[in-house]
């Protein structure tokens, strides 16, 4: 995972103009830019991205890029010039100071490998950041664009691993996030369908069904339906 950061001095004192009126904001655009940079520097090895854009959650609110790359690690030699920060006793990340394909200020870069941890942190702002209708008036009150997550999506992130693990899904209908059980997304959904000679919409329900009557986080659920049947009787 990548934090691609804008240094103070190319802020300009927090001051940074666009010539769409915006001031120190994300720019799609520039995101954008840099990975096709990145993508060339690169060749012929090929990489697959999930990226978000955010603001810091100081009073400056700094405008910075996590990048999660599927298909490169911390050791190829575009990351040559990385520097390692130590945090007790131990690599916490690196960080490059003159990284050949962005010129805006530090990037930083993670020591682990990819893992549910890194995920949650690089998607973190998609549940508590400002979103619905009131999102664009927010946004156009503070002159930024809004934050925004882009992906390779030809395929999906994860089409060509479900081949692998198609087995595995169709037995457990579930999706892990750390030690989180939590529902698959639609667009997996979609391509197992596509993969098995079976509705496995209609047996996800019935799965679903069954999951919430016996999972130990919905002990609740039989309460809830005994305490509706006795309303109901009295209704009666």
């Amino acid at each position: 995972m990548l934090t691609l950061t804008y240094s103070p001095l190319f802020l300009a004192l927090q001051n940074m103009e666009y010539a769409d009126g915006t001031v120190n904001s994300l720019q799609v655009e520039v995101f954008q830019l840099w990975l096709k940079r990145f993508r060339r520097l690169i060749e012929p090895d090929k990489v697959r991205f999930f990226a978000s854009g955010e603001y810091g959650e100081n009073f400056t609110q700094r405008p910075h890029y996590h990048v999660i790359l599927f298909g490169i690690d911390n050791e190829h030699p575009i990351f040559k010039e990385k520097r390692p920060v130590v945090r007790h006793g131990k690599i916490d990340h690196y960080y490059i100071q003159n990284f050949p394909s962005w010129r805006y200020g530090q990037v930083e870069i993670s020591a682990t490998p990819l893992d549910a941890g890194a995920v949650r942190y690089a998607t973190k702002y998609v549940g508590k950041k400002h979103r619905g209708r009131d999102a664009v008036r927010i946004y156009k009150d503070m002159m930024k664009h809004p934050e925004f997550i882009l992906m390779s999506r030809k395929p999906g992130i994860g089409a060509d691993g479900l081949k692998k693990l198609l087995s595995y899904y169709e037995h457990n209908p579930y999706g892990h996030c750390g030690k989180r059980v939590i529902a698959l997304p639609r667009y997996i959904i979609d391509k197992i369908d596509e993969l098995v000679d079976y509705d496995f919409k209609e047996l996800l329900k019935i799965r679903n069904a069954e999951y919430r009557k016996t999972h130990p986080n919905n002990v609740n659920l039989k309460q809830k339906e005994k305490n509706l049947n006795e309303k109901n009787k009295v209704v009666r």
